[in-house]
């Protein structure tokens, strides 16, 4: 492997983990859509250009349903038809002139993200993307992204881990509490700072008219 490949999906791992450890549809999409394009790099990299392509119109599919969530509505019917047309249609194209099955497994895995993002149900749509995970697990390790492999592991247990903890638990995941404990933390110091920077305020309005009333008489 090139450096450039190396770093491509070292970068790809980072975002989609960042993605994973979202509890709200919009933040996991907001990553995902970043990741989806550096995929498309990396796949460039590796000349797997059936993936690239199909990771093109994942980008933008994502980035599509992301300005959805972003209003809270979900994307209608003939959107989801479009972007699996667009993705099976191109695919095939270019799996038989390229003439690599492979591919397949790209596709299969692509066409679920896509209905998975598609509706507004996070059990759904945590599902559709351990079975993402799983096909692209082996489909890295055939074509020797070692890192992607591994890193797609990883993304296994990451996506196991805050399903059970989101759509079995109901609650955050641990690394979560601990951020926005700090956050909480954070919020209270400034609240409290605040506050005492208006008791002092008043304090010294209140001596400073205590003073003038004094000078008065």
């Amino acid at each position: 492997m090139t450096p450039i490949q190396i770093i491509l999906q070292i970068i790809c791992i980072i975002i989609t983990i960042i993605g994973s450890l979202q509890k709200k549809k919009w933040k996991m999409l907001m990553f995902y859509s970043i990741s989806d394009f550096a995929n498309v790099l990396m796949y460039i990299s590796f000349e797997r250009y059936v993936p690239m392509i199909v990771y093109i119109i994942v980008t933008i599919k994502t980035l599509v349903f992301l300005i959805f969530a972003l209003k809270s509505k979900k994307p209608n019917l003939f959107l989801l038809l479009l972007f699996e047309f667009l993705i099976l249609t191109s695919s095939l194209i270019a799996i038989f002139i390229l003439q690599n099955m492979l591919d397949f497994i790209v596709l299969a895995a692509m066409l679920l993200s896509t209905y998975g993002s598609w509706q507004d149900n996070n059990f759904v749509l945590r599902v559709t993307y351990l079975s993402n995970r799983a096909l692209l697990v082996t489909y890295y390790f055939i074509i020797g992204a070692y890192i992607s492999f591994g890193a797609c592991i990883g993304f296994l247990f990451c996506e196991i881990l805050c399903f059970i903890y989101y759509c079995i638990l109901k609650k955050e995941t641990p690394l979560m509490q601990v951020i926005f404990k700090n956050r909480k933390k954070e919020s209270e110091n400034i609240q409290n700072n605040t506050n005492e920077s208006e008791n002092l305020e008043n304090k010294i309005s209140i001596d400073t008219e205590e003073q003038i009333n004094q000078n008065v008489t």
